[in-house]
């Protein structure tokens, strides 16, 4: 018959049970007499009790302070462990500094008054009661400084040259852990670049980063330094323990760079070239050279007015050379030129008396008995007498005593319309001259076309066909009964626009080069008068300069006019044009006549700069991952990636790169043309794959569901279909009253069932 389930005993465990705990049940088989017949043990829930264990289903009531340490290898360490309930025995195990099991405590330091092992993880467990051993293990991170921190060039010595790239490198000597490591590069003050390090070690290693730079005149003098920082989290020190190389100063040679020369320099007669100020930068020191016209001259001789004009400031080191045009005149005190004794006609004026010669343009005054006289105002015949005439400029002052002389005029009493007339060479021209009372005749004195004095008539024509005379001031007069002849002048300009504009770059083809100078000429054929024109430069649309010219003459000439450049990236293509126009004033044509040069379309040439590239690229491991580089230059340049100073196979600026530790670092992308070379850095970084990790988490996860159902479905099946069973009196039973075992009737009883563990 079925008996009552016998109740389970507990025993402590044995120290080696502790450790691994099992739990396992005894079944005791009786025949009816109460006489065991057979005993047998299953452990078949010995994995339960393991999956329990790793699941640290009782690390609650373990608690550990602190949960973790950050402690300097060879310095002291402790931590306290306490747990909350009853306990069979709680102690430490470590690598250094175990503690024993102790029973009849609650808390339980592990203490080492000198931590010298490198992979050290603490565990307290404690043996509880009816439960199995619990623990819980301390996080400990062992740290060491490093032994020191150096800087240096990677195959270099001596100065650094503008524009080459140089590799730094930094060692860092027995420092962990390194996965906890960062060395930070400075320049000056400055952090330019950090390196970290995906390597999970414990103990110290010998580790080294690099910095690639380009210096330029700037960074002439500038100090680097690089430092290794433990960076330990909220535990570690604070600030970071950091250890820092001696700066290492660097001397950059670059040729010369003009920082002050003005385009446009007045200097005094007599003065030398070499006392004009222009500021040069270099490294090494330079020599300057002066020269006019491709001709080299001496700086030292004095200027005289005559050598006006462009000259050209050159600086020159070793490592090259720059150049600059300047436009340089050459100021004198002023020198007046007056007649004798000048005689002017009534309603005249000073003006026109005396001539000055001086640069700049001097400022003349005209005083009588010691007040300053309004030269343009018209004389009176009562203005005559004696007058001091004053030129003076920066430079000094001149003046001379002049008599003046004023004779009676009747000017007034003709009339010229128009008054002044602008007329293009080859055109007609005509001009009325009326006078207003009674005379004895009248008539035009021209260089052509004259009409001879006539009488009767009030009014008179000077008519030309077709004006071919440059120099042309016909002039009317009129003959009255007891007075003066009377005359007046016309003023007339006679015009040609240029035959031709044409425009070019004085000795030199090609493209150009971005920074360097270049002067274009503008020569224009043919054209006057000179003094009315202007030569506009043209860069696209836009007017960029305009030459104006200072000679007085009536005849046409051929001139030119130049415009320096120093072209840059966004010149590339430009257009340039110059224009001759001619501004002849209101009575003249409206618009001004004008001549142009056909465009001259610029093609420069600059040294590459890298538009667009990658930053930190995570890579993660088994996979690959496109490293991205473009860049904008003239010539268009060749792209490449360089890793551990070897060139990469680049396709239009993209590499592949796969994910695994040997392939992690700094990618190096250059963009190269004849005139240089830009460089951008890119950290690649490995990163891991978790899917498979998070795969077999979840894998493990659903065999231990499964084990728990299968555990407590064994657990119900014992507690109600099995039990004591008596077999006392032992009957014959049918087939449907015996225990089926194998299909077959058996009349073997089960007796007491007992369970322990």
């Amino acid at each position: 018959m079925l008996g009552r389930e016998s109740p389970r005993t507990l025993r402590e465990p044995s120290q080696q049970e502790s450790q691994t705990p099992v739990f396992c049940e005894i079944l005791t088989l009786s025949n009816h007499t109460g006489t065991m017949s057979g005993t047998f043990t299953t452990c078949f829930c010995s994995l339960l009790g393991i999956l329990m264990w790793g699941a640290g289903a009782n690390e609650s009531l373990i608690e550990i302070n602190p949960p973790s340490v950050v402690v300097r290898y060879g310095d002291p360490v402790t931590v306290n462990c306490t747990v909350s309930t009853d306990h069979l025995g709680m102690g430490w195990v470590a690598p250094q500094n175990p503690v024993d099991r102790q029973t009849g405590v609650r808390s339980l330091l592990w203490t080492v008054e000198h931590l010298t092992t490198w992979d050290v993880a603490p565990q307290c467990f404690a043996n509880l009661v009816g439960k199995p051993q619990c623990s819980k293990e301390v996080s400990v991170t062992v740290y060491k400084a490093s032994d020191s921190a150096s800087i240096n060039f990677v195959n270099h010595t001596g100065p650094l040259k503008e524009g080459s790239e140089y590799q730094l490198l930094c060692d860092v000597q027995n420092v962990a852990p390194v996965q906890n490591l960062s060395v930070k590069w400075y320049k000056g003050d400055d952090i330019v670049n950090i390196t970290s390090y995906s390597e999970n070690t414990k103990t110290p290693v010998n580790v080294s980063s690099t910095l690639l730079i380009t210096p330029n005149r700037t960074d002439d003098g500038a100090q680097y330094k690089c430092e290794a920082e433990l960076d330990l989290g909220p535990e570690g020190p604070r600030p970071p323990p950091a250890v820092q190389s001696e700066p290492l100063r660097v001397t950059v040679h670059y040729k010369p760079h003009i920082t002050e020369c003005d385009d446009h320099v007045e200097v005094r007669e007599g003065s030398p070239l070499n006392k004009i100020t222009c500021h040069v930068e270099s490294n090494p020191e330079h020599e300057v050279t002066w020269l006019k016209d491709d001709n080299e001259v001496n700086a030292s001789l004095p200027l005289t007015r005559n050598e006006i004009g462009r000259y050209m400031f050159r600086a020159q080191n070793s490592i090259g050379r720059v150049s600059k045009t300047l436009n340089i005149t050459v100021g004198y005190a002023p020198k007046l030129t007056c007649p004798e004794r000048p005689g002017l006609r009534e309603f005249e004026s000073l003006d026109s008396v005396c001539s000055a010669v001086a640069y700049p343009e001097p400022t003349i005054n005209w005083l009588k008995n010691g007040k300053e006289v309004n030269l343009t105002a018209p004389l009176t015949r009562m203005d005559g007498g004696q007058y001091i005439v004053a030129a003076s400029n920066v430079y000094g002052t001149v003046e001379k005593r002049v008599d003046i002389q004023v004779f009676g005029a009747n000017e007034s009493l003709i009339e010229i319309n128009p008054p002044s007339v602008v007329v293009r060479y080859g055109d007609p021209v005509t001009v009325n001259c009326t006078v207003s009372t009674d005379h004895l005749g009248m008539g035009w004195v021209a260089p052509q076309n004259t009409v001879d004095r006539q009488t009767g008539v009030q009014s008179l024509l000077w008519t030309v066909e077709h004006l071919t005379t440059w120099d042309v001031a016909p002039l009317c007069f009129a003959n009255f009964m007891g007075k003066p002849q009377c005359s007046k002048e016309v003023s007339v300009t006679v015009y040609k626009i240029p035959d031709s504009v044409a425009m070019s770059f004085v000795n030199y083809t090609g493209p150009l080069k971005e920074g360097s100078e270049y002067q274009l000429l503008c020569d224009v054929q043919n054209v006057a008068p000179v003094q009315n024109l202007r030569v506009k430069w043209y860069k696209g649309d836009d007017v960029v300069n305009i030459t104006t010219y200072s000679e007085d003459a009536k005849t046409p000439v051929n001139v030119s006019s130049t415009l320096l450049i120093t072209p840059n990236r966004t010149d590339d293509g430009a257009q340039y044009k110059c224009e001759a126009e001619l501004d002849l004033g209101p009575e003249g044509p409206q618009p001004p006549p004008a001549v142009q040069s056909e465009p001259l379309r610029v093609t420069v040439h600059y040294i590459p700069t890298i538009s667009s590239a990658s930053l930190t690229v995570l890579v993660i491991r088994g996979y690959s991952e496109d490293l991205n580089c473009s860049a904008e230059g003239n010539p268009p340049p060749v792209i490449m990636w360089k890793f551990n100073s070897i060139d990469l196979e680049t396709n239009n600026g993209i590499y592949s790169v796969f994910g695994a530790e040997e392939h992690t670092g700094i990618y190096t992308c250059s963009a190269t043309n004849t005139m240089g070379s830009d460089f951008w850095q890119v950290p690649v970084v490995l990163k891991e794959d978790y899917l498979p990790l998070i795969a077999t988490l979840v894998a493990i996860i659903v065999v231990l569901i499964i084990v728990g159902f299968t555990v407590i479905y064994c657990i119900y099946y014992k507690n109600n279909k099995m039990g004591r069973y008596n077999l006392k009196d032992k009957k014959q039973y049918t087939q449907n009253g015996n225990v089926a075992h194998n299909g077959k009737d058996s009349n073997f009883a089960m007796k007491v069932l007992s369970i322990w563990v």
